[in-house]
């Protein structure tokens, strides 16, 4: 667990907070700390302290709940962890961008989403849920529900929790960002356009994404001087069709191992992976 994932942990563990979902807002009520929106056009979260006095903003046009919530937790974050706010006078302006940012040793604002994923998703609680079970589109739902938390924030846990896959955002049918799972062992494209051989494409070129994984050739995803022997890539690409963005869910497996194809519902939403 990091030191930032800690200091969430033992924030919870202070206020006796044992309950899901997790109310990042009374967190900060509970803390003295005010949280009010804005039609701010500079920032998506802002937390503010002047002479001791910590004020959190959020970005009123956030268009879920979900990511309001996941807004407060992580400048909740800032305020918590030592480092981020130093003096009585001091401002974090978070963007859009600085929530995209995880496991860039040092920086505070992956450190800030750190502590908003477990504050809002607790470890233990989150691998309790998936622990020997297939993810599939009731089981997301479930979680969903359960921890009200976005499908992006939702995905993103998974991943890191379980360990055995990677996800990736393409926007625009460019990539955006991706993380890795522990035990997922491949470097993978971090940059340029999505490629034409990966599922994902569908989407960016105007069609509709088929509802169960697909093979892909492991050089759609995969940097080629990674590649091993035989490993294939199975990808589940799930659209967002709102941001323009498309979430692909990988596992590489070798290919004397064969899955018929499962159905998923669509995302919005629904769907459905397959937990190693």
């Amino acid at each position: 667990m990091s030191d930032a994932a800690h200091h969430a942990k033992s924030l919870l563990k202070e206020l006796g907070v044992a309950s899901l979902p997790v109310d990042p807002y009374a967190i900060a009520r509970a803390i003295d700390i005010e949280v009010c929106e804005d039609d701010c056009g500079g920032y998506t979260g802002m937390i503010l302290v002047v002479e001791g006095e910590a004020l959190i903003s959020v970005k009123s046009s956030l268009r879920e709940d979900s990511r309001k919530r996941f807004t407060v937790a992580h400048e909740l974050g800032h305020y918590r962890i030592p480092g981020h706010l130093l003096g009585e006078n001091t401002v974090f302006r978070c963007m859009e961008r600085d929530f995209d940012a995880f496991d860039k040793n040092g920086d505070k604002e992956s450190e800030a989403n750190e502590f908003a994923a477990e504050l809002l998703m607790p470890e233990s609680l989150f691998a309790s849920r998936i622990w020997s079970k297939e993810l599939s589109y009731e089981l997301l739902r479930e979680l969903l529900s359960e921890f009200n938390t976005s499908l992006t924030a939702t995905a993103r846990r998974f991943v890191k929790v379980s360990g055995d896959c990677a996800l990736v955002c393409s926007e625009g049918s460019s990539i955006r960002w991706f993380v890795k799972g522990k035990n997922f062992p491949f470097y993978l494209r971090s940059a340029g356009k999505v490629s034409d051989d990966s599922v994902a494409i569908g989407f960016f070129e105007g069609g509709m994404l088929p509802r169960s994984f697909g093979h892909v050739p492991s050089h759609a995803w995969l940097d080629d001087h990674r590649q091993k022997g035989d490993a294939s890539v199975r990808e589940l690409a799930v659209s967002i069709p709102y941001y323009n963005q498309v979430l692909s869910f990988l596992y590489v497996e070798s290919d004397d191992e064969h899955y018929k194809d499962e159905y998923v519902g669509e995302l919005d939403g629904c769907l459905k992976f397959r937990k190693r």
